[in-house]
């Protein structure tokens, strides 16, 4: 399985030098297996409460991963019924 606190970090610190803004928060899966090539979500928060997921790949069987994508979510566009 991957390390959800090693991918949170690597996704906050990595969005924080892209984004140049600073993240809050990111929660990734805790049962994601470690499969070369898959893709897999995490939710962001960043300081000023703006929401949005970052698309992480698994690049290899180290379990490393890399962001493909940060998408943010419009405010109040949710529309989820969670």
């Amino acid at each position: 399985m991957i390390d959800e606190s090693k991918a949170e970090d690597a996704t906050q610190q990595s969005l924080e030098g892209s984004l140049n803004r600073k993240v809050e928060s990111v929660d990734c899966p805790s049962d994601q297996k470690v499969e070369k090539g898959k893709t897999f979500e995490c939710a962001v928060t960043l300081d000023d409460g703006q929401k949005g997921t970052a698309l992480l790949l698994i690049r290899n069987d180290d379990a490393d991963v890399k962001i493909e994508r940060f998408k943010p979510i419009p405010d109040g566009g949710s529309g989820s019924g969670e």
